[in-house]
């Protein structure tokens, strides 16, 4: 016996089966659970595309940002070896400029302890009598050397007596004078060639292995702002 909510009809010897309006309704919410779910997976495809397209514009910014380091980075480089060209340049020239006032300097020695007039009332002071009396007495030479210009060194102090520079018209006689400097071993006096007040700060900064040099006996000689020992050059920075 058919129940009462089936129908079957026989035609040519098959059957025709009537779907109950219940189990319809099911099958079309289980159509629109899954068009829902479908629906929701696009939602989620459409926010992955928007996810890859915001990695991929940041990884168009990164390469920009790693182009304009790059090219930074070239720009700072650039920049430290022209600024490390110009401070070689700039000390080049400093040097050479020292080098030039040295060979200013070239003809002149400077004299030590020798008394200064103290009354300036008396007139200026004849710094080339009182030179060539003193290397009569105290070098005791006999020779008259010709000086272009004598004068004391720096502002008059209180208590100090000032040092004086000349300016041998003969670097023969210069020499012949410094030459006789041993003779003052022990005075108050003293005489040195004039050099750039630098190259006396990298001399005091070499006295040591002067000394140092001479107690062993080795020939030593300072030549500029260098000291040379047994023929080897030695300066301040120890180069």
């Amino acid at each position: 016996m058919a129940s009462p909510d089936m129908k079957t009809v026989s035609k040519k010897g098959q059957k025709k089966t009537t779907t109950k309006p219940t189990d319809l309704h099911d099958k079309i919410d289980d159509m629109c659970r899954i068009m829902g779910g479908i629906q929701v997976d696009l939602r989620k495809l459409d926010a992955l595309d928007e996810m890859v397209r915001q990695m991929t514009d940041m990884a168009g910014t990164i390469k920009e940002l790693r182009n304009e380091n790059k090219e930074l980075r070239h720009r700072t480089e650039e920049m430290e070896r022209i600024t490390g060209e110009m401070k070689d340049k700039i000390k080049n020239d400093h040097e050479l400029l020292l080098d030039l006032q040295w060979r200013s300097m070239s003809d002149n020695l400077v004299f030590y302890g020798l008394p200064e007039q103290a009354d300036t009332r008396q007139g200026p002071e004849d710094c080339k009598e009182k030179l060539e009396k003193f290397i009569m007495e105290e070098l005791v030479c006999d020779l008259k050397p010709g000086f272009a210009r004598a004068h004391r060194m720096g502002k008059r102090v209180d208590g100090k007596t000032r040092p004086i520079v000349a300016k041998f018209e003969r670097y023969q006689e210069r020499e012949e004078i410094r030459g006789k400097g041993y003779k003052l071993a022990g005075k108050r006096y003293g005489i040195s060639e004039q050099i750039p007040r630098e190259w006396q700060d990298r001399r005091k900064q070499l006295m040591a292995d002067f000394k140092e040099a001479k107690k062993n006996g080795k020939r030593v000689k300072f030549v500029a702002d260098k000291l040379l020992i047994d023929g080897q050059l030695i300066t301040a920075n120890g180069k």
